[in-house]
């Protein structure tokens, strides 16, 4: 992996932020709120063409500036930056009533992907109220 300032294209730039700040890329698409896997395939891609929306979420998430992201122009953020910001974003996503972390798949620490099925929320109401299983399933 090449050092923020010998990155050539703007996967390897993305990718050398990400990591400084130690965040997975399903964890920046999160923050970013970007389709899962989209800084997967921007960092594969050598060539990848990206919008300035997108560019712009990805710098606002990471603490870039759009000059250093798109054109290579400028210093290379520090971790110390990348730290600092992915924090911001984490807080400002919080305020927006997610209320489980980026990094955890979606899921609040401590629930399981079952436990929030469609499923296992009527098993808990046919625990709630004995009578609801034979209403819903009329």
């Amino acid at each position: 992996m090449p050092h923020g300032d010998q990155a050539r294209s703007i996967g390897e730039r993305l990718r050398f932020a990400r990591q400084l700040g130690n965040i997975s890329a399903r964890g920046l698409d999160r923050l970013a709120g970007k389709t899962e896997g989209h800084a997967s395939l921007i960092e594969a891609k050598p060539q990848a063409e990206v919008t300035a929306t997108t560019a712009a979420a990805y710098a606002e998430v990471l603490g870039l500036s759009l000059d250093w992201l798109i054109l290579a122009k400028g210093t290379a953020p520090t971790e110390e930056q990348v730290t600092k910001a992915l924090g911001m974003a984490r807080r400002r996503r919080a305020r927006q009533g997610h209320t489980a972390p980026a990094d955890t798949g979606g899921v609040a620490p401590g629930r399981s992907r079952l436990a929030a099925s469609p499923v296992a929320a009527r098993r808990k109401r046919t625990q709630l109220d004995p009578g609801a299983a034979r209403r819903s399933a009329r």
